[in-house]
């Protein structure tokens, strides 16, 4: 069975509403909003900051029309995430290969903490 469900765009300039609700045998498009954030978000931003910003925009599109869901997905602009891709030696085990991965992380991106970086390694 399907659960109603929103979904959250959050842009640098706004946030963005969809939500979709199943009643009587049908699918509904219930809300459809968004909202110029007080500032823009940028990736760098203090933590404190984007949160607020963050916060003030949920709150005047919940208070335009309130969501009938508890079930929410989001999704960030493509410039908050740092992908790359870096080649390795395929005879190197986990440990090491980790270890070489934050290594490259230090040297790409050396003013952030190479523990905050999520490394996915797939072969």
């Amino acid at each position: 069975m399907f659960n109603n469900h929103a979904g959250i765009n959050l842009t640098e300039s706004k946030l963005q509403l969809v939500e979709i609700c199943y009643k009587n045998d049908s699918f509904y498009l219930e809300n459809v909003d968004q909202v110029v954030h007080s500032a823009s978000l940028i990736p760098d931003m203090a933590e404190d900051d984007f949160i607020k910003i963050i916060q003030e925009s949920y709150k005047r599109i919940i208070n335009k029309k309130p969501l009938i869901t508890s079930e929410i997905s989001f999704a960030l602009p493509n410039n908050f995430f740092k992908i790359f891709e870096i080649p390795y030696e395929d005879s190197l085990v986990k440990k090491d290969l980790n270890e070489h991965f934050r290594w490259e992380l230090s040297v790409l991106y050396p003013n952030y903490d190479k523990e905050n970086f999520y490394i996915n390694i797939s072969k």
